[in-house]
């Protein structure tokens, strides 16, 4: 074997064994949970404000669809479609076949985003990608009724139960589309009103927009220079997003450098996050921008790490032999 082939077999074996490592799956069990809860909640607001039976249902029935190609999205077709998917989404949250309702309701979305012109982007394509990556991640291991009735059934036997672990590369992968969302989002704003230096003006035009805002009225003048802070350091928030990934690539590799240990801490990532929730709070209570809030700060769990969110949910630490 030449020395370049055994290079490439040993970078592939790194590669394997790093996909196949195992962790405690209370992290991507949250991010489950929420976006259970999420995507229940928001279906069952469709059915009670009536865009089941009016704008996702097909001109061709009376409704207000025109862009989508679905000529057979009728008003009982299309809210049986969002009643499935609402059930779905709670059959997540719970945990109860978890791996069926997350492929149902990815399932459902898709097909509410072919029912309606306006899904079939932003928040919508967001949830859909994260239903995909959670179906592969063993998110139904703990916190899930699944989970507890695989430990009843073990402990009715005489064997010791315990929750299963996940495998950690897919954790992973909805970080980088957290940071993937965040640091592209940034990029497409360089513009005179969001870039530092310009006159960070883009909040607050967007406040005046009225199919974004909640407020009655225009936003007052002195808010001015509250949302010229906001937009820059929103701006900012979202380009340094990649250091997430390098705190977390310090971490795994356990970085001996003081640099390396400082990026490292999840204190660092936390504060990150704290920022982004109340940035997203803030959206929610000003703008009109749907569920985007709670599927986007779903994946913090993911970026704390299942050690971080078993300590915030009291939970007691698994076994060595679970994480193997």
């Amino acid at each position: 074997m030449s020395t370049a082939t055994a290079v490439r077999g040993s970078r592939w074996q790194r590669f394997v064994d790093f996909c196949a490592v195992s962790e405690d799956a209370t992290a991507v069990a949250v991010t489950r949970i929420v976006l259970g809860i999420t995507i229940s909640l928001h279906m069952l607001m469709m059915v009670g404000t009536g865009e089941s039976t009016t704008v996702m249902v097909h001109h061709a029935f009376g409704g207000l669809q025109e862009g989508a190609k679905t000529t057979w999205a009728s008003p009982t077709l299309v809210t049986l479609l969002v009643l499935l998917t609402s059930l779905c989404g709670a059959l997540m949250a719970v945990g109860l076949f978890t791996r069926s309702a997350i492929v149902l309701a990815w399932v459902g979305m898709r097909l509410v985003s072919l029912v309606s012109s306006g899904a079939h982007g932003g928040t919508d394509a967001l949830l859909i990608d994260l239903l995909l990556l959670l179906a592969f991640s063993g998110c139904g291991n703990t916190l899930s009724l699944d989970a507890w009735r695989r430990r009843r059934r073990r402990r009715e036997t005489g064997v010791t139960a315990a929750d299963r672990p996940a495998l950690r590369v897919v954790r992973l992968m909805i970080v980088v589309q957290l940071v993937l969302l965040y640091t592209l989002g940034g990029l497409q704003k360089v513009s005179w009103g969001w870039v530092p230096g310009g006159d960070a003006s883009a909040l607050w035009f967007a406040l005046h927009q009225q199919q974004w805002t909640r407020l009655d009225s225009l936003p007052p003048a002195w808010a001015w220079p509250f949302t010229q802070l906001a937009t820059t350091s929103s701006w900012l928030f979202e380009v340094l997003a990649p250091l997430l990934l390098v705190s977390i690539g310090c971490e795994l590799k356990q970085a001996k450098s003081r640099l390396g240990r400082f990026l490292a801490r999840v204190e660092l990532r936390g504060v990150y996050l704290l920022y982004g929730f109340l940035m997203h709070l803030g959206i929610e209570v000003l703008m009109e921008v749907g569920p985007y809030m709670y599927v986007t700060c779903s994946m913090y769990s993911c970026v704390l790490g299942p050690e971080v969110c078993r300590r915030l949910l009291r939970r007691p630490s698994p076994s060595p032999s679970e994480n193997s």
